[in-house]
């Protein structure tokens, strides 16, 4: 899977599990304020991201996850990524 792959898959949970307007989902979009996610749509997500991407999300990750581009970060690090 490439980066850009990745990104829109993110994106696309994101706005799916958030109920939330694909182009609010920006790499500096802010669960908390832009997108007014509560402690429920944070385990929502990485419920998601893990069956999308198998892969396990810990507790310790989900709390540095304040922006996409962090969701990003963490998961580009669990997955095998095709450098281009």
């Amino acid at each position: 899977m490439d980066i850009d792959t990745l990104n829109k898959k993110i994106k696309d949970i994101i706005a799916d599990v958030l109920a939330v307007d694909e182009k609010k989902v920006v790499p500096e979009a802010s669960f908390d304020t832009d997108l007014a996610a509560d402690s429920l749509d944070y385990t929502a997500l990485a419920a998601a991201f893990e069956d999308e991407f198998d892969v396990k999300i810990t507790n310790d990750e989900l709390m540095e996850i304040k922006k996409v581009k962090d969701v990003l970060d963490i998961l580009s690090k669990k997955i095998d990524i095709e450098k281009i």
